[in-house]
């Protein structure tokens, strides 16, 4: 199916698809998020900083710019207080980036450029729009074209995270969309992390954008295959949709017969009550095993007796198979088939390594085998959410 999609919407997809379906397909309206207005006034702050030229502005004007463009009425706060710790996490940012960098020091092409790219897919044929908006685009003094992208985040990802980045890659796309006879000696793809002060960056090529290219076809076919699952996870605290989603249904359920609702906490807490004992006594085993094993060690003993029965220290032996070895002894025979199976657990872990070209062919021959349900636990402490799987 032809598409027209951006890089905003393509990681919602690998975030959570049904994220995905109720805001690209339904076009389902949800509140925007807090950490959203600050990011918006911070933005909107910037290109007020490095767009107003040749007299640009200073701090204090830039402040003043930020302060107007703050929407107060988007959000619903818990209190005032809560609304001028975020206001004044966002002015903090702006303080420090001015700070370190003066907009007369930067030659600017342009800022916030909006760009529609095409995207051919072979299998079926059909050409896709990629579309997006760079928020700032510089040459450099050796000749460098510079992509950069504003970051509120408060965390900053390592290098090789900036290497692998899907939006960098896609405003390279959108740059030789944009200027396609701009010969750069280079183009550096940055991401500027405001609340740090810092930037991190990684440089783009023909080759990487052709397998950006492919990689986004390959997202395409996902989506226009996917059933949209529910993927629950750590942002879903930041989620639009959550009273919608069947993950959060129960918590958002209105009404219910009291005596069953009653019925369902109480094995609820029961449940939680006999995983907390089975933790606790997998913890005291564990403990105990080591005072055993530190006895038979000290005595040169493998066999200890209690009035309940003894406990045994037993030898066992694992053996490691030359594969190459057992492949030319079996194959002949029509053997080597039986013995050998792919290790999913395994090949999850080397797609990781794997340039994204290797890993999409490998993803491309893959088949859903079966479908089945784990129950998850997340049980409130103090600071964090311990999760366990049964």
């Amino acid at each position: 199916m032809l598409m027209r999609i951006s890089y905003s919407s393509l990681e919602t997809f690998q975030t959570c698809p049904l994220k995905f379906k109720y805001q690209e397909i339904e076009k389902v309206k949800a509140p925007k998020s807090k950490e959203a207005i600050v990011g918006t006034a911070v933005h909107n702050a910037l290109r007020f900083y490095h767009g107003t030229g040749p007299l640009f502005p200073g701090l204090n004007e830039t402040k003043e710019f930020y302060r107007a463009a703050w929407n107060s009425a988007a959000v619903s706060w818990k209190n005032a207080d809560e609304e001028l710790a975020y206001f004044k996490d966002g002015e903090a940012m702006l303080i420090t980036y001015c700070s370190l960098h003066s907009p007369r020091d930067a030659t600017i092409l342009d800022l916030e450029v909006k760009f529609s790219a095409s995207i051919e897919d072979a299998s079926p044929s059909e050409t896709h729009s990629l579309t997006g908006k760079i928020d700032r685009i510089d040459k450099n003094e050796d000749g460098t074209i510079e992509i950069i992208d504003y970051k509120t985040a408060k965390r900053m990802p390592a290098q090789a995270r900036i290497d692998e980045s899907l939006q960098l890659a896609i405003y390279h796309i959108g740059l030789k969309q944009r200027w396609p006879e701009l010969r750069p000696k280079k183009v550096k793809l940055s991401l500027y992390f405001l609340r740090h002060g810092e930037k991190l960056s990684t440089f783009g090529s023909d080759e990487k954008i052709g397998e950006t290219k492919n990689r986004i076809v390959s997202l395409i076919h996902e989506i226009n295959k996917s059933d949209f699952p529910p993927t629950p996870g750590p942002l879903c605290d930041w989620c639009g949709y959550r009273s919608i989603c069947p993950m959060w249904a129960h918590k958002y359920k209105k009404s219910t017969a009291a005596p069953k609702e009653n019925e369902l906490q109480a094995i609820i807490s029961e449940f939680f009550s006999i995983k907390d004992q089975e933790r606790n006594n997998a913890k005291k085993i564990k403990d105990l095993r080591k005072c055993i094993e530190s006895y038979y060690d000290s005595e040169g003993l493998e066999r200890v007796f209690g009035q309940e029965g003894h406990i045994s220290r037993v030898l066992q032996k694992r053996f490691r198979y030359d594969l190459n070895t057992v492949k030319e002894i079996l194959e002949p025979l029509g053997l080597w088939e039986s013995v050998i199976s792919l290790d999913a657990q395994k090949l999850k872990k080397i797609l990781t390594s794997l340039p994204s070209s290797l890993a999409q062919r490998v993803n491309a021959a893959r088949a859903l085998e079966r479908e089945f349900k784990i129950i998850t636990l997340s049980k409130k402490t103090k600071g964090f959410q311990n999760v366990k799987k049964t």
